[in-house]
């Protein structure tokens, strides 16, 4: 009979190892984020760490038929179902949970202690398959215990895989239990120790504890009781795992804060380099803007070469002799002559500006060949080549942006309703004369009806003298006309002139913005670094507290 009071046996240190296993998890996930290469080398063995740590702890039992290993389990756990289970096959694995989701040879126990360990229970070891599929088993055991009976302690079996386990440089922990000592005399059982201790030494080639779990008042099963707790928490169990796993899990933060230092280091530098460009830009800017002066001169003098060209359109569409259809299009030249000098002033200020614009592509492509190689060689960006498709559609939206700006003082000024008036003005005379010809050729006719011809010939004549005159008139109103447009054009190229300082500078600064755009992948990429380096730091800073608070009590 084994005497042995009921040991709860645990699992011990598990709020250590699911502090640890979080944080090296934790470690884990910040590593992946990190992404590089460099730290694999310190992320598998955390990994490995971390497989070690969350499997079952093992308790293994070998010794021969009867023996005694089923009593010794049950005893372990309290539970008598483990000593009368009949078992099928080599072994039998006593478990709370299935963590290997392997469930092969595995009986489930609803007892609480038991989460995190395994018991296993073998048959005869005197068997030579037996011994094979024991040896397997003990490769991961933390605790191998050979049960030896009293009754016949040269149990061959046992004692080789002992010696195989315990010639292992890193095995678990073994220990020899002697059962059945009570049935032999009290001679035969001190004789025993000593026999055992011999077979062991000359079996297993060094001392391992003994203990005798059949012998009343001799004390060996609370220290068997014990010694199993210990080694499940010894030098090659559950505590040096916890801190294997803090130990490297330190080691990969401790790297992973150097990579993120070196980010830094260079995300500074390429913010600087960006700085240096968008320096160089400015410049740029800067070197456009000493000649404003002149190009406002410029733009000024071509908006006033629209206006003899309204003027000559005026004439054409007014034609060179009186008639009615001069004095319809009189009511309607304001608003022609309105549209026509916006058309004259766009068609000439985008001709200026198309050969502006080509300087100015010239002058970035240049500045993009010389900036393109220092990217690649700083940033690692390719910027690739000089894409003057995408600058060029920006610099076509300026130019219709610039007419838009300098049409806007001409159309507050209410220029249409000017060019109106002007017009309207010479439609009175027009009228009168067109109505007097009219009349004369009505009256002309009357008199030719009754047989007057010759005051008909004289009324016609009449006519023809007052169209003459009306020709003569209109050209001398077309010359008037075009003096008071000249006038007013002048007057409001001045107020033009006033504002254009203002849109110019508008105008060069969305240039430069067009191309300072075209470095928006650079720059995407050193902000997203810095984005994102922020918090991999926090995290990276939290995880290496955590593990370097929980070190002391390892």
């Amino acid at each position: 009979m084994i005497i042995m009071p009921p040991v709860e046996l645990r699992r011990a240190y598990q709020t250590q190892e699911s502090l640890v296993s979080y944080w090296a998890e934790q470690a884990e996930a910040l590593c992946r984020d990190i992404d590089d290469e460099s730290l694999e080398e310190y992320r598998e063995p955390v990994e490995q760490a971390l497989h070690a740590l969350q499997r079952d702890r093992r308790i293994i039992v070998i010794g021969g038929a009867g023996s005694g290993k089923s009593a010794i389990l049950a005893r372990l756990v309290n539970v008598p179902l483990v000593e009368n289970y009949r078992m099928e096959g080599h072994y039998l694995c006593w478990r709370y949970t299935c963590r290997d989701g392997d469930p092969t040879h595995s009986r489930f126990l609803p007892v609480n202690q038991l989460e995190g360990l395994e018991l296993v229970d073998t048959a005869d070891c005197e068997q030579e398959d037996v011994r094979v599929t024991c040896r397997a088993l003990m490769q991961g055991a933390d605790v191998i215990i050979g049960v030896i009976d009293a009754q016949k302690p040269a149990a061959d079996g046992v004692w080789s895989l002992l010696a195989e386990a315990a010639g292992r440089a890193q095995g678990g922990g073994c220990a020899v239990a002697v059962t059945h000592s009570d049935r032999l005399a009290a001679r035969e059982a001190v004789a025993l120790k000593e026999s055992v201790r011999e077979l062991c030494r000359q079996q297993v080639g060094k001392a391992l504890p003994i203990y005798f779990l059949s012998a009343p008042g001799q004390g060996d099963a609370d220290v068997f009781r014990e010694r199993v707790q210990e080694t499940l928490e010894g030098p090659h169990a559950i505590r040096s795992s916890i801190r294997t796993l803090a130990e490297r899990a330190s080691d990969l933060v401790d790297k992973q804060n150097r990579v993120l230092r070196s980010r830094e280091t260079v995300s500074r530098t390429d913010s600087g380099f960006l700085a240096g460009i968008e320096q160089e830009i400015d410049d740029m800017l800067k070197q456009q803007m000493t000649g404003i002066n002149e190009y406002q001169k410029g733009l000024s003098a071509t908006i006033l070469q629209a206006l003899p060209q309204l003027t000559m359109a005026v004439r054409r569409r007014l034609g060179y002799v009186l008639s009615p259809v001069t004095l319809l299009r009189l009511e309607l030249m304001g608003t022609v002559a309105d549209r026509e000098l916006h058309y004259n002033i766009e068609e000439l200020v985008t001709h200026q500006q198309e050969e502006a614009d080509e300087q100015f592509k010239a002058y970035c492509a240049q500045h993009w060949r010389i900036v393109r190689p220092r990217m690649k060689k700083t940033l690692e960006c390719e910027i690739g080549a000089f894409p003057v498709e995408k600058l060029d559609k920006e610099l076509c939206t300026l130019r219709s942006r610039l007419c838009r700006d300098i049409c806007e003082p001409l159309a507050a000024a209410n220029l249409r309703r000017k060019f109106f008036n002007i017009f309207i003005a010479q439609t009175n005379w027009m009228r009168l004369c067109i109505i007097s010809i009219c009349i004369l050729l009505t009256v002309a006719g009357m008199l030719g009806c009754v047989g007057q011809d010759l005051l008909g010939l004289v009324c016609v004549v009449a006519a023809v003298m007052v169209w003459a005159a009306g020709c003569v008139g209109h050209r001398f109103a077309c010359k008037q006309i075009g003096r008071e447009i000249t006038s007013l054009s002048h007057d409001l190229a001045q107020e033009v002139g006033q504002a254009l300082h203002a849109i110019l500078n508008r105008m060069l600064i969305s240039r430069i913005a067009a191309y300072r755009q075209l470095y928006a992948i650079p720059r995407q990429k050193v902000t997203r670094q810095a984005d994102t380096l922020r918090p991999l730091q926090t995290r990276c800073s939290a995880i290496h507290i955590q593990l370097r608070t929980l070190k002391p009590y390892l």
